[in-house]
This record gives structure tokens, sequence and C-alpha cells, in this order.
């Protein structure tokens, strides 16, 4: 069985973000990225970096949707972790084969009601829990229904920000889940808002894997990597 570990470098012209943001920094959040979960991650056997050139954001998201779908339909059976590039991997975790299901790890549901656009605004009403949609674990063995609910979106695509949330979440609520309590994981994709100097032992002790939103800005991101890790060596 392959484990596959993938996140994304992409040269994006019109970059969504409320900071400041340039390819070079995402470069290093995606090294960053990768060596700790290269570090933690128990058993991946392939890591991929998709790389690229886009004009927009949209298009960026809408290329990611069909690359990790095209990647595990060439290479099943697989399991496949996927990781937005700013994403920080602390401590030892074991995904790969522990989720029969589409599986994300935390869930906000401010982020359910932030949208704009009237079609958003309706595929999102029963989305709940709202689930974080910057990891996700796909198993081997997702049935192609699972597959056409996000097929169906992608076709359609909306310009709005965090349009491919919607479809993840869509296609993570099509799986009739009883017991939401096995996936919402927060210390598998804890959130890292705020100044890196806000970051302590105390507020991080308890995360395995932090998001650190470079929407807010690349270099903010890179400094909350730098700070968490050397936190958690000091702590070790």
């Amino acid at each position: 069985m392959k484990n596959i570990f993938i996140t994304a470098c992409y040269e994006v012209d019109k970059m969504y973000s409320f900071g400041e943001t340039n390819y070079l920094d995402y470069k290093q959040l995606t090294n960053l990225c990768t060596n700790s979960f290269l570090k933690n991650l128990k058993d991946p056997t392939e890591v991929r970096i998709l790389e690229g050139q886009k004009e927009h954001f949209h298009e960026l998201f809408k290329e990611l949707y069909w690359e990790v779908q095209n990647i595990y339909f060439a290479n099943q059976p697989c399991n496949i972790l996927f990781v937005d590039s700013d994403t920080l991997c602390l401590k030892p975790i074991e995904i790969f084969g522990k989720w029969d299901k589409f599986a994300m790890f935390n869930s906000a549901e401010e982020h359910r009601l932030s949208y704009f656009n009237p079609i958003c605004l309706q595929l999102v009403q029963n989305l709940k829990p709202w689930m974080m949609a910057n990891i996700r674990y796909y198993p081997s063995g997702l049935p192609m229904s699972f597959w056409d609910v996000g097929d169906d979106l992608a076709y359609s695509w909306v310009n709005e920000w965090a349009y491919d949330a919607i479809i993840y979440n869509k296609m993570f609520h099509a799986q009739d889940i009883k017991n939401f309590d096995d996936f919402i994981q927060p210390h598998l994709n804890f959130q890292v808002d705020g100044i890196p100097e806000a970051i302590s032992y105390e507020t991080i002790r308890d995360a395995s894997v932090l998001h650190c939103h470079a929407t807010r800005g690349t270099k903010m991101a890179i400094a909350k990597m730098k700070r968490a890790q050397q936190i958690t060596d000091t702590f070790k």
C-alpha cells in the first residue's frame, strides 16, 4: 500500500491574503512543512510537492482538486495525506490507515458563515460541523459516489475564496458519518492565529500539527513555524 504525502508550492500572481505574501516565502514554508512531516509522520512511502504557476488563486485551488484526484486513481491502492504548506508537524503522528473515510480533523463554524456569494450560502447551509480543509486524508477505497459529489461542484466552480472548502465539506458529509468525534481531532490541525510572540509552550503543548495561516502574511507564518518548532524542541 502506498502512503503518499502531498503538499503544494505554486507561484500565484493574485493570491488572496490579509498580509504581505511572496513566492520565495511560500517555498520556505513548503520546506519547513515537508521536513516536519517527514520527521514525524508515520509510514509515508512517497512525497510529492505539486508545483506550477497560476494567475489567480481560484485556478490554483481548482487544479489542486483535480491533481490530488488524479494521483489517487493513478496509484491505487493508496492512501493520501494532503496538507497546505503553512502547516507544521511538531510531534509523531499516525494517520495512514487510521481512518476508512475521507477525513479532516478540526471544525470551525465561523468559517461556514463567512461566505457572501448566494450560491455558496445555499451550499453551506447544512454542512455542520464545518471542517477545516487545510489537511485532508484520502484513504484507499473511496467509492466513485464520493468523488462524484466533488466533481459536480468542481465543474461548476464559483470564484469565491475558499470555494474548495465547500467542496471538501460536501464530500465529507456525503459519507453519512455517524460519529463526528471520530474525526474532530484538534491536535491534528491546531489553528495558530495572532502574532508569533503569542506562541508559548502553554498555547501549543497539546498540538501535534499547527496551521499557521499564511494568508495573514507569509513572513508571519514562517516566524510562527520557527518559533513553535524551537519551543517544541526545547521542551522535549
